[in-house]
């Protein structure tokens, strides 16, 4: 967890918009930023349905790295991408992050069938030296912010997160906002 300091130092708040910009990396709820009020001025936000372990893992455990058989479109790079934690578990990949990192998930102490975060489509890599990359196409995300799962179904590659839904994840990342305010 954050120290008070560091999430100041990260965070610059404008009334105004309801802007939050994280400093270092400028974007991650600037996907919601200078939106009207109605659910339609929402702008489209795109999820990615991942099995669990590895949603938990992207949320919570710093796996940076999403594998794919499939390049995501140009168009998504740079992009604030909703992390969907799928209906199904993977034993096998529970096993993997138990040997390599020593924490044990399993399917009860997971969220399934939920939103469960928001991060930065950074870049796209078909080699990698890094723990989590096993491509072919690895999906670099970065500005993961996690929050309280919102269910809902997932679907088979990007798709778009439907209108209701996001203004649940505005509410949150408000709150999230207006919590840390109070903490300062």
């Amino acid at each position: 967890m954050e120290s008070r300091a560091s999430v100041k130092a990260k965070v610059r708040y404008r009334a105004s918009t309801l802007k939050v910009v994280p400093f270092k990396d400028q974007l991650l709820t600037t996907a919601f930023a200078g939106a009207e009020s109605t659910l339609a001025s929402f702008p489209p936000l795109k999820a990615l349905t991942v099995r669990q372990p590895w949603a938990t893992a992207i949320r919570d455990l710093g796996k940076h790295i999403e594998n794919r058989t499939w390049a995501p479109p140009e168009a998504a790079l740079g992009q604030v991408i909703a992390i969907h934690a799928g209906h199904s578990f993977d034993e096998a990949g529970a096993d993997w992050i138990a040997a390599r990192l020593g924490i044990m998930l399993t399917s009860k102490a997971v969220p399934l069938g939920a939103i469960i975060a928001l991060a930065r489509l950074q870049r796209v890599v078909e080699e990698s030296d890094d723990l989590w990359f096993a491509g072919p196409y690895g999906w670099e995300f970065a500005d993961v912010l996690p929050f309280e799962p919102l269910p809902c179904r997932g679907k088979l590659g990007l798709w778009t997160v439907p209108t209701e839904l996001r203004q649940r994840i505005r509410v949150q990342l408000n709150q999230q906002m207006s919590d840390i305010l109070m903490k300062t």
